[in-house]
C-alpha cells in the first residue's frame, strides 16, 4: 500500500481520515498529541489511503462518504478503545475504598472518575493514558531495585493476553498500519516473554546488565546445545519404561556388590562370629555413605549446569529484546528463531506482525 500520487485524492484522504479521527476520539484519545493520538491518525489514515488505492466506491463517492466514515470509524475505534487496558493494567483506589480501572474506560467516564482516585493526580493519569508503550532495558527490569521510572510514571503495565488481542485486530484488518503499534505490540511481548522466563528460571551468578544506553553486546546465540531447552518430554509411558530399566540394573548391581562384600568379609574375618558382620556393615555403610555424598555432589554441579543456562539463555533474550526499537524485521526473525530452537516459545502474534510488516515492505518495492 502506497500514498496516493494525485494531489486532489491526497487532500480528499486527509480530509476523510480527519473525519474519522474526529468521530472516534472523543471516547477513545484524550485531548493532546500522544501515543494513541499517532496510532488513531495512522490507523484513519491508512484506511483512507486503502479505500483510494482499491477505488472503494463509498470512499469516493461523496454521496456515499458519510457511510464509508460510519463504517470505518467503529473498526478503527474497536482497536483504539482495546489499546489503554492492554497496556496500562492498572488499578486505582478511590476516596471511598474502591478499585477502579480508569484505563477500562471511554476517555469521558475516565477523565470523571479521575478526579476521585487518591494519591494520583488527574492529570498525570490523563497523560498516561494517552501513552501506548516505551522501550525498557529487560535485564535491568528484573532487578528489583532498578525498576524503570518512566514505565511507572506512564503506569505502563502490559498483559499478554490485551495485546495479543490488540494484536489480532491488527493483523485481521489488511487496511490498518500503524508502525508505532507494530512495534508496541512487538516489544511489549518480547518483554513479557522474558520476564515470564526469569520467573520461573533459576540463575546462577549475577543477572547481566549494562549501562543506560550501551547497546547489548556478547555471544549471539551461539547455537543449540545437545539438550536444548524446551526438549519435547517423553511419553509417560517411555519414561516409566526407562526408570524401570534404570531400577533394574541398579539392583542388580547391587546385590552383586552385596554378594562380593559378603564373600570378601567372611574371607578376612571368618565365617563365624561379630567380626565378620562388623567388617561387613562397615565396609557397605562407607560405600552408601560415599555414594550419597557423591550423588549431592553431582546434583548440585546440575543445578549450577542448568543455572548458568538459563543465565545465558536470559542474556540472549535479552540481546534481541533490545534490538526490537530498530524494528530490522530480518535480524529480529533471525535471532528469535534462533532463540525458538532453544525453548523460547515467543508468542505468535510477535511473528505475525512481522510478517505483516514485511509484506508491506516487500509490496513497496
Amino acid at each position: 500500500m502506497g500514498e496516493p500520487t494525485d494531489a486532489g485524492t491526497r487532500r480528499h484522504v486527509f480530509e476523510i481520515a480527519q473525519r474519522m479521527f474526529e468521530k472516534i476520539r472523543p471516547k477513545t484519545v484524550p485531548q493532546g498529541s500522544t501515543q494513541l493520538r499517532q496510532v488513531a491518525l495512522d490507523l484513519c489514515r491508512s484506511v483512507c489511503e486503502t479505500a483510494a488505492m482499491r477505488d472503494d466506491p463509498t470512499f469516493s463517492d461523496h454521496r456515499r462518504v458519510d457511510e464509508f466514515v460510519e463504517e470505518q470509524s467503529e473498526r478503527v475505534r474497536e482497536i483504539i478503545s482495546a489499546i489503554p487496558s492492554a497496556f496500562h493494567h492498572w488499578s486505582f483506589k478511590a476516596k471511598d475504598g474502591r478499585d477502579i480501572q480508569l484505563f477500562n474506560m471511554t476517555v469521558a467516564d475516565m477523565l470523571e472518575a479521575a478526579k476521585d482516585v487518591i494519591e494520583t493526580k488527574p492529570e498525570d493519569i490523563i497523560k498516561a493514558y494517552g501513552a501506548i508503550w516505551t522501550h525498557v532495558r529487560a535485564l535491568s527490569e528484573i532487578r528489583p531495585d532498578a525498576k524503570n521510572k518512566q514505565k511507572q510514571d506512564l503506569m505502563l503495565h502490559a498483559t499478554k493476553d490485551g495485546v495479543e488481542y490488540v494484536a489480532s485486530l491488527y493483523i485481521a484488518a489488511n487496511n490498518f498500519v500503524s508502525p508505532l503499534l507494530e512495534w508496541a505490540i512487538i516489544d511489549a511481548l518480547v518483554l513479557d516473554r522474558i520476564m515470564d522466563f526469569a520467573s520461573v528460571c533459576s540463575f546462577t551468578g549475577n543477572l547481566p546488565d549494562t549501562p543506560n544506553g550501551q547497546i547489548l553486546e556478547g555471544p549471539l546465540l551461539p547455537g543449540v546445545s545437545k539438550q536444548p531447552m524446551g526438549k519435547k518430554t517423553q511419553s509417560p509411558l517411555a519414561a516409566l519404561g526407562q526408570d524401570i530399566g534404570e531400577v533394574a540394573i541398579k539392583l542388580v548391581f547391587e546385590s552383586v556388590t552385596l554378594a562380593a562384600t559378603w564373600w570378601i568379609s567372611e574371607a578376612l574375618a571368618g565365617s563365624e562370629g561379630l567380626p565378620k558382620w562388623i567388617l561387613f556393615t562397615g565396609t557397605t555403610s562407607a560405600r552408601w555413605i560415599s555414594a550419597a555424598i557423591k550423588s549431592k555432589g553431582d546434583s548440585v554441579r546440575q543445578l549450577e549446569a542448568k543455572g548458568e543456562t538459563n543465565l545465558r539463555m536470559l542474556w540472549d533474550m535479552g540481546i534481541a529484546h533490545e534490538r526490537v526499537p530498530a524494528m530490522n524485521i530480518g535480524l529480529l526473525l533471525h535471532l528469535l528463531y534462533r532463540l525458538e530452537e532453544r525453548g523460547a516459545a515467543f508468542s505468535p502474534s510477535i511473528y505475525e506482525v512481522l510478517d505483516k510488516k514485511a509484506r508491506r515492505e516487500v509490496a513497496l518495492r
